[in-house]
């Protein structure tokens, strides 16, 4: 019964030592790995993300993602990569949730940059923003998004475009060793592509079109086996969020508009002022018609004249020769 008892501490003692080490920021043997992310193991610790000052020889690598398994048989680890299936797991992983990384092993830290579309905690305007993490536990999946910023099209009309890329990092040391930043080459690798493919559309049907949108989304998925060969990384889902004119294609539009209208405005006024005239010009022939030459033809004209002319202002005028002035008669 005492040796049952010594047992149960010493398990019990052992299973809190086991979870505290592996608790540790810089785990030495044992670790929790986070769901969904993996590790690299490497031989020497590094407390810098820049391999050419510290960090040894990746090893291992650990995970915990659902429904993947490692295939470590390449020889070369940059070509180990995760397929479908369920990872053999030792009894602590179970019991504890811990996993190995044995003597003189060490996690290697990461420097991770992506672009996600987001917002701040403190702002309600949604950007997109450069997402720097520094960690031994990288995600096994993600979204990196791609702005292009002034694509040229037809015309010379320029557009911005935001693509939405989820992806999963498939080849874990590929991904991390073979270039400095992968995801920036990625983000080279669609901007160029894009801007090929723009360069012949028409700027307002890309814009109207959902299906132009969706090919160029298929486009770049296309490209996913180049992709994933050469930087590790597997594209799942290539969405285009948003299209728009860039800020000088845009007012430049909005000027043609504003001229256009103010055209056809300033034509409309232009056509209302001669109809007035012509009607003003045709009432004076009528007048001068019916009014003016019955009445000249007549002996009693100027009668005629002064009368009219009392009748409309109810001042009789009379013209005094050599003045230069009309002298109003008392009414």
């Amino acid at each position: 019964m005492i040796g049952f008892v010594l047992a149960l501490v010493v398990f019990f003692g052992l299973a809190v030592f086991l979870r505290a080490a592996a608790s540790r920021e810089n785990p030495t043997f044992v670790t929790f790995v986070p769901a969904q992310m993996h590790a690299l193991v490497t031989t020497k610790s590094s407390k810098v993300t820049d391999a050419t000052k510290g960090g040894g020889n990746v090893v291992n690598v650990i995970h915990a993602i659902p429904g993947k398994r490692l295939d470590k048989s390449p020889v070369d680890p940059m070509n180990w990569h995760y397929k479908d299936g369920k990872e053999p797991r030792g009894l602590l992983y179970y019991l504890l949730g811990i996993q190995f990384i044995w003597l003189f092993r060490y996690l290697r830290l990461n420097d991770v940059r992506t672009f996600r579309f987001g917002r701040k905690d403190v702002e309600s305007k949604y950007s997109i923003m450069a997402k720097s993490q520094q960690t031994r536990y990288v995600f096994f999946s993600g979204q990196h998004d791609v702005q292009v910023e002034s694509a040229e099209t037809v015309g010379i009309l320029k557009v911005n475009l935001l693509f939405n890329l989820i992806y999963e990092e498939t080849y874990p040391v590929r991904v991390r060793l073979r270039t400095a930043d992968p995801y920036a080459v990625l983000t080279m690798m669609v901007t160029r592509l894009v801007i090929s493919k723009v360069g012949g559309t028409d700027p307002k049907l890309l814009i109207a079109e959902e299906a132009r949108q969706q090919e160029l989304a298929r486009a770049i998925q296309a490209i996913a086996p180049v992709v994933e060969e050469q930087l590790g990384i597997k594209i799942k889902k290539v969405t285009l969020a948003d299209v728009a004119f860039d800020t000088s294609t845009q007012e430049l539009l909005e000027l043609e508009i504003r001229t256009r209208l103010n055209n056809e405005a300033a034509v409309a006024i232009a056509e209302k002022d001669k109809s007035i005239q012509i009607l003003a010009n045709d009432a004076d022939a009528d007048r001068v018609e019916r009014v003016i030459i019955p009445a000249a033809r007549d002996e009693r004209t100027v009668a005629v004249r002064v009368a009219e002319a009392y009748e409309r202002n109810k001042v009789v005028t009379t013209y005094a020769p050599g003045a230069s002035t009309m002298i109003p008669l008392a009414k």
